[in-house]
């Protein structure tokens, strides 16, 4: 059975990446893609590069596709990513977050690195760091992990 995933901010090098390894892995189907600036843009017109790693069009950020993924990668900078996580996870999305919205474990820490308010620090409590090899007690804590994550952290 394949996931099927987004990846939001794909037109960043982080996103563009994500692309890349997500199009070609056996457990993964790639559904959506987005970029409020190339919306409408197919992929490899904007990496030409990468032709033939994916026929998918970005879709605005706002694309309602997204909450029919099983996953969604936030490759946005900072801010956006706690704008758009609470719509996802409410959804039943689960979210996975490259900037640094939910990389810190409180929010008085975020505010004082970042300059911010936090948006959404509720959901700090259930965030897990990305590194299960260095923090595998946080993916107890993690909310809406995907089974192929939970079972990597039940192993």
């Amino acid at each position: 059975m394949a996931y099927r995933v987004g990846v939001v901010g794909a037109v960043g090098f982080a996103g563009a990446e994500l692309v890349r390894l997500l199009a070609s892995h056996p457990f993964f189907e790639l559904g959506v893609i987005t970029s409020n600036a190339d919306a409408g843009e197919p992929f490899s017109n904007v990496y030409p590069a990468y032709k033939g790693v994916t026929d998918l069009t970005f879709a605005a950020h706002d694309d309602s596709g997204l909450a029919e993924c099983d996953a969604v990668f936030l490759a946005v900078p900072h801010t956006a990513a706690m704008a758009m996580a609470p719509g996802l996870l409410a959804k039943g999305v689960s979210v996975f977050d490259l900037s640094a919205d939910y990389r810190l474990s409180s929010a008085a820490a975020y505010e004082r690195w970042y300059g911010v308010q936090h948006s959404s620090a509720w959901l700090l409590e259930t965030r897990a760091f990305g590194l299960p090899e260095l923090f595998p007690a946080e993916l107890d804590n993690a909310a809406a992990l995907p089974p192929t994550v939970k079972a990597h952290r039940d192993r």
